[in-house]
Order: structure tokens, then sequence, then C-alpha cells
């Protein structure tokens, strides 16, 4: 089997390893593509590490920020956003072509896919194989623009409330842009725009619960919610249990890819000689020097072992990445979360709406309302009931044995 990654992403690559091990477990023999920070991940995990040969680069939805948004049209957004998707399906064709030629005289019995790798996909299809797709995010239909449409248009697409300002406006610019994307797609039985915002195919496997999935009720039987992966980074870190077990203890981070410092200084303020014992995570993007003279409560580490603080955490402030929030209500961990871009911010929808943890603008966070909304999340016992009731519904979605299982069963009737 071959599983083209997701390049230069831990929020795409995380939650696979623990699923890849339990294939191997299996009998599966593995070569799993990705860039060569991940070889070490990979390589424990039991598959095969192959390098992608080439600079990869993912598809970003976000537009150019150009112009005054007075002058800003729907054509011209539509516009830029269709010159996204046809340069990135260009190159996801070359990237195909290069990867065709390397997996030939491999033993191919079907191909995993990141949602973001569509090459994997149109591979699986050239060379007759069937093909499942690995999505570490939501997963996606087209209702979710219906009942998160100003989320997806002014947080992920980044266009100024102005240009689509009501419900009539919104319907007009996603026809609009459906239609646009039609004339560089292939016709499949989804829309244009589920290509836009996410890979699917025959099977498709999704690191989370259908109770924390949004419009889950509109998936079908080829879509298996089968929880998070819990598996261990191996990064060595200063643990929780160097604090005094008797006060509260706080996990903060804003992951791997977009981080403030400006953040971390005000999390140092708001808690430093409080009730509260801290550890944040600059996640390798800042220096911990830069962090002079901590209070003896809060400490600083370039990265953990999320997993285990997770376990001892009684608090978790985050930017809604959707492995951080799966592994977080895996131990029943009330969140702030704090997004920043893309999905995170459906991340932060979703969190509301089930009542386990509160949704914060990092623009506008001061040492003082952070301590309070942390003092208010943990006196919450409504919160920490939802908590449990979404790990609960983690537990029962069967992680990686389920998964492993379901992909084993879909190999073995395509190859019958």
């Amino acid at each position: 089997m071959v599983f083209f990654g997701c390049p230069n992403s831990y929020g795409h690559t995380n939650p696979t390893l623990g699923l890849v091990k339990e294939l191997v477990f299996h009998g599966e023999r593995v070569f799993y593509y990705n860039t060569l920070k991940f070889k070490d991940a990979i390589t424990k995990a039991g598959a095969t590490f192959c390098e992608y040969p080439f600079e990869t680069k993912i598809m970003e939805f976000s537009r150019k920020k150009t112009g005054s948004v007075m002058n800003i049209t729907v054509e011209d957004i539509i516009d830029q956003l269709t010159r996204v998707y046809l340069m990135s399906t260009r190159r996801s064709r070359g990237y195909e072509n290069i990867l065709l030629k390397q997996i030939e005289g491999m033993d191919v019995d079907y191909i995993i896919f990141d949602e973001s790798a569509g090459w994997g996909k149109n591979i699986a299809h050239r060379i007759k194989v069937p093909s499942i797709c690995s999505i570490t995010k939501f997963a996606y239909c087209d209702s979710i623009l219906h009942k998160y449409g100003d989320t997806i248009l002014q947080n992920i697409l980044q266009v100024p409330k102005s240009v689509v300002p009501c419900e009539k406006s919104k319907s007009i610019f996603f026809d609009k842009l459906n239609r646009a994307l039609n004339r560089f797609g292939t016709q499949t039985d989804k829309s244009s725009l589920h290509n836009f915002f996410s890979g699917y195919s025959d099977l498709n496997i999704i690191y989370t619960s259908k109770k924390f999935q949004i419009c889950a009720d509109k998936f079908d039987s080829s879509y298996q919610f089968i929880g998070p992966s819990l598996t261990s980074r191996g990064h060595d870190t200063s643990q929780p249990h160097i604090f005094n077990q008797q006060a509260p203890f706080i996990f903060v981070t804003l992951g791997t890819s977009s981080s403030s410092i400006d953040f971390y200084y005000t999390c140092v303020k708001a808690f430093a000689n409080k009730e509260y014992n801290v550890l944040i995570s600059l996640g390798g993007l800042h220096q911990t020097k830069m962090f002079q003279a901590l209070p003896k409560n809060i400490k600083i580490n370039n990265y953990v072992n999320q997993i285990e603080v997770l376990s001892k955490a009684d608090a978790f402030i985050f930017h809604g990445g959707m492995n951080s929030v799966n592994e977080a209500l895996s131990f029943a961990v009330p969140l702030i979360v704090c997004p920043q871009r893309g999905d995170q911010f459906l991340v932060a929808e979703r969190i509301e709406e089930l009542g386990v943890g509160l949704k914060m603008d990092i623009n506008n966070i001061t040492s003082e309302n952070l301590y309070s909304s942390v003092k208010k999340l943990l006196e919450n016992q409504a919160i920490k009931k939802n908590c449990e009731r979404v790990q609960r519904s983690l537990k029962r979605s069967g992680g990686n044995k389920r998964g492993a299982k379901i992909i084993l069963n879909f190999k073995n009737r395509n190859n019958q």
C-alpha cells in the first residue's frame, strides 16, 4: 500500500501514524510519502519512508488582499480563488506524473491519500487500484456552506462582509464560484465546491467522532469516523509532575504552523504567580530564551509530549487545530480556543455549539480577559459534563484498531 501524505504538515501527518502502525501490525507493507522532517516518525510507525521527489506545496484557500475593500467585487474574489484552484490542479498533475514513475514496480494494491494530496486519487485511478481519503479536518459536504457560510467566507476565504452582506448574496457568491470552478474541474459525483474544499474517495477515514463532526447526518457510510489516533510524538519536555499538584494545570499552545509571540507574553502576564500551573509549548516557532525570569508556576518548552500533557491538564488554551481538539477531548479537557486561520474557525464554532469550551478573539486578548475566561471555564460544571459526553463518543468511534479493520475489509472487497 502507498500512503501519499500532506507535505510539511504536522496536523495532517500526526493523526495518521497510529493507523499506519496498526496496518503494519496486521501485515500491511506501507510506503509513506512525505517530507523529510517526518522520516523518523513514519519509520517508527513501521512504514517505509519515501521522500517526495520535489518541493511540495499544498493549496492555499485564502485570497491575496489587494486594493481597497471599497473597490473589490465578487467577480474579483472569484477570479482570484479560481486562479488558486487552477494553479493547484496543474501542480497536482505534475506531481502525479512524477510519482507514477516512482511507484512503478511496487506491489500496490490500494492507495491512501491525504485530502490535500489529490494526486494520490488520480494515481490510483490510473493504475486501477482502489483509493481511500484520509481526512484530518472536518469532512466536507455542501450543507456546511449553508450553515457556516459566514465563517467560511470571512475567516477561510477572507471575503469582506461588505462584499457578501446577506444570505441572498452569499448564495449567489457560492453559485458563481461553483460555476467558475466547473470550467476547470472534471465531472464527478460531487460539486466542484466539494473538490475545492476537500478531497474524497470511495472510502473516507475521519479522525474524529460523528458527534463532533459538523452536519454529521449528511454523510453516508463511505465516511467512517474512527476518532483520534492517540500516539506520542516522543518530544522530551518538562512535564506537569514538576508542578505543585494541588493547583489546576493549564496547557497552552498555538501549534506548529502559525504562532504569535505577543500571545505567549500575554499568557505569562495573565497567569504569573496566580493559582494555576501553566505549561506553554512554543511549537518550535520561537526561542525559549525570549522568556526570562519566569514565575515558578509557569514553564515554557519548544515542544512537548502533547498526549501526556493533555492527560494531566485541567484546561487547554489553543489555536483550534483539529488534531489538538480531538486529543484534548479524548481526556475531557475543557477548551479555550483562539482561532487564527482556516478551519480553526469552524472548530471554534463547533466547540461553542457543543458547549465544551469558550472562544476568544486572538486579536483582542488581554491578560485580564484571558485570566477571567480560564476561571469561568474551570468553574463551569456544564462544560465539563459536555466534554465527558464528547469524550465517550470519541472512545466509541474505535480508533486505530477499527480504522485498520475498515481499511482491510475495503481492500479485501475490492480485490475479490
